[in-house]
């Protein structure tokens, strides 16, 4: 019972950060890609050794580093065009 409690609140909490960071002004992506990460991780290790061309694809459509790039520039463009 007390298991059960313990674990809902501790995935309210995650979510309700998640929620609070996507929410401020400029939004705060860091947990969002930590997320992103961790699902791509996930999706990668349930595949078996043989399907090497599904891990690639998922690598190249979910490339982290890539996509913190553009949040990055999405960010800069978005501090630019306020202020113009």
């Amino acid at each position: 019972m007390l298991e059960a409690e313990v674990k809902n609140v501790v995935h309210r909490v995650f979510w309700d950060i998640l929620k609070t960071e996507l929410s401020e002004d400029p939004p705060v992506y860091s947990m969002a890609l930590s997320l992103l990460k961790e699902i791509r991780d996930d999706l990668v290790d349930m595949l078996l050794p043989h399907q090497s061309r599904i891990k690639a694809e998922i690598m190249e459509k979910l490339d982290i580093d890539l996509i913190e790039q553009q949040v990055i520039h999405w960010k800069l463009l978005s501090t630019f065009n306020v202020q113009i």
